[in-house]
């Protein structure tokens, strides 16, 4: 995953490996610096991309998203331009196995700070979480989303944002054949899941 702040040269890359080894590095324009290893999920789950890294449209501050060494909570840490804060777990979660897909997705008002987060577990758990430029919300929900989506070795997941409206939409695959959910957030509320039914599909998701 490579990904660019919004107004200036600098960018960050994540990586895992086949040891299972995520890392990131920092692009300051002209040279990389030094991989911090973030954890170890092991050969198994080396093969699903369980991090993501997302920039504030606001601040320009980096934040990387990842599987914890395969523990149910995902762990996240922040860089401000010159150096990586510690690792936090976010505990929130109601998901009960290692997150193998972790998706993020910035909010693009230039005003703000909000990340958008999606995960999916090995129990096939689907959760979305925003964060808000200090602290990752629940959005109101407690519960999974999903605790059936379509599979969970493969990106049944997605979220986007609208470019005018700063509403983000999170979209999954449910394991009904031809069934996707989806809600929207608009910073303070999140709707219920509703229905995409694509018929002609044939079958459950297999990539979103």
């Amino acid at each position: 995953v490579l990904k660019f702040a919004k107004t200036t040269g600098e960018a960050v890359l994540g990586t895992l490996d086949a040891t299972g080894n995520i890392r990131v590095q920092v692009w300051n324009g002209s040279s990389w610096g030094a991989t911090t290893l973030l954890a170890n999920v092991g050969t198994t789950n080396d093969a699903y991309r369980g991090f993501d890294i997302e920039y504030e449209t606001s601040g320009n501050r980096a934040i990387v998203v990842y599987n914890n060494a395969n523990a149910a909570d995902p762990a996240y840490r922040i860089w401000n331009g010159s150096s990586w804060s510690s690792p936090v777990v976010i505990s929130a979660p109601p998901t009960t196995g290692a997150p193998l897909w972790i998706e993020l997705e910035r909010n693009p008002l230039s005003a703000s700070n909000e990340i958008a987060m999606m995960l999916l577990d090995t129990n096939a758990n689907v959760y979305g979480m925003a964060w808000d430029g200090s602290a990752w919300s629940t959005m109101g929900t407690a519960a999974a989303w999903d605790a059936t989506a379509a599979i969970s070795t493969k990106k049944i997941i997605d979220i986007a944002y609208e470019q005018l409206s700063g509403r983000a939409m999170f979209i999954w695959g449910d394991s009904v054949a031809t069934d996707q959910y989806y809600r929207l957030w608009n910073g303070t509320t999140l709707t219920s899941a509703t229905l995409v039914d694509i018929p002609a599909s044939g079958g459950v998701a297999a990539w979103v």
